[in-house]
């Protein structure tokens, strides 16, 4: 077997970086906006260099192996063959956080029945506090 890299590292550290940025939550819409643009080209760079590498280095009737995340969006040549393998517990967590995602809305939608819209927005502040706050260690 023969190991082949097909991360660039300073493209990996900067989507990191950005992604970090993105997981603090932002009081200005402008800023989260500029935050999410850096981080999505970055994320595009990095996708568009593993494509490059993976295409340069996997020759014909060649198999390869590539261990990466199920939400990736590395565009891999047309004439690859890609299987993907998730485990069965990363479905479930998966699931769950749908689930809890899905809860909060509906929660979110029953508080709001009947309210004026200032009201509408004051729980809605409320709700983006909550999930903007640091998880307790």
């Amino acid at each position: 077997a023969i190991f082949e890299t097909v991360e660039e590292e300073e493209l990996l550290e900067e989507v990191m970086d950005w992604q970090r940025c993105l997981m603090l939550g932002f009081i200005s819409a402008k800023v989260a906006s500029k935050v999410s643009e850096s981080y999505v080209g970055a994320a595009k760079k990095r996708n568009e260099f593993m494509a490059k590498k993976i295409s340069e280095t996997l020759k014909d009737d060649e198999a390869g192996l590539l261990f990466i995340r199920k939400e990736h969006s590395v565009q891999f040549p047309s004439d690859i063959e890609v299987f993907s393998i998730f485990p069965p517990a990363l479905d479930e967590i998966h699931r769950w956080y749908r689930d809890q995602a899905m809860l909060r809305i509906e929660k979110l939608a029953e508080e709001s029945k009947g309210k004026t819209e200032g009201e509408v927005e004051e729980i809605e502040k409320k709700t983006r506090k909550r999930t903007k706050r640091k998880p307790k260690r």
